[in-house]
């Protein structure tokens, strides 16, 4: 199953750098996709603030004393 999924995330890849280098189709790679890893990043980012804000025991911050 993992073979399958990671072979469909391959054939994505290689229809959107074929969609890409159409002509007059480069604004997908200028605009759309920096767009979209910008939103994935700060989509990505509060899921994990948000998960974070969840634990309800303080994180540990070890110190040294001397």
């Amino acid at each position: 199953m993992n073979v399958l999924v990671s072979l469909a995330i391959v054939a994505g890849l290689f229809f959107l750098g074929m969609l890409g280098a159409a002509p007059g189709m480069g604004w997908v790679f200028g605009v759309v996709l920096p767009y979209l890893a910008l939103a994935t990043f700060f989509g990505g980012l509060a899921y994990r603030v948000i998960g974070w804000a969840n634990v309800p025991v303080p994180f540990r911050i070890p110190t040294t004393c001397g």
